[in-house]
């Protein structure tokens, strides 16, 4: 057996809910984020703030929301200017999945097993998973998971 990595693009379309930008410049230590439009936002809701994979964008997850301000559970760590890219994200995690590779056709979803669940990072394009027990032998999949509704 050998590594086998699997890569996860973190926020493809299909992981993004809402686009809007920064109405009002946030600075890190700031705990709320002003919006031009906070429809979809909603308690416990995931906030990708700044462009996705970029140097600075963090990933923070809403308190709650009053009007076009969206409250955090933790400060941010870094600053971002008015008309930043915000994005309501769907999910904040992926789960891996791995079954053996019986006659090379995709096995049933009932013969995979989780093998980790990683945490999609807002800086990164990319999570990659090594699996230290894997390689050709075996079939992966992913799906992308909500740590706190624990939906996929």
């Amino acid at each position: 057996m050998s590594n086998q990595i699997i890569t996860i693009e973190n926020f493809p379309r299909l992981n993004i809910a809402e686009e809007t930008v920064l109405s009002i410049a946030a600075a890190s230590a700031q705990d709320d984020l002003t919006l031009e439009s906070a429809d979809g936002f909603a308690t416990n809701s995931y906030t990708l703030v700044g462009e996705i994979g970029g140097e600075v964008t963090e990933l923070m997850q809403a308190q709650g929301v009053t009007g076009e301000v969206v409250d955090l559970t933790a400060n941010l760590v870094n600053d971002h200017v008015r008309g930043e890219a915000v994005h309501l994200i769907k999910n904040n995690q992926a789960k891996i999945y791995r079954a053996a590779n019986v006659d090379g056709t995709v096995p049933d979803d009932a013969d995979f097993s989780v093998l980790g669940t990683v945490s999609l990072q807002g800086d990164q394009v990319y999570t990659e998973y090594t699996d230290t027990d894997g390689g050709s032998g075996y079939w992966y999949k992913f799906i992308y998971w909500n740590s706190t509704t624990s939906t996929g």
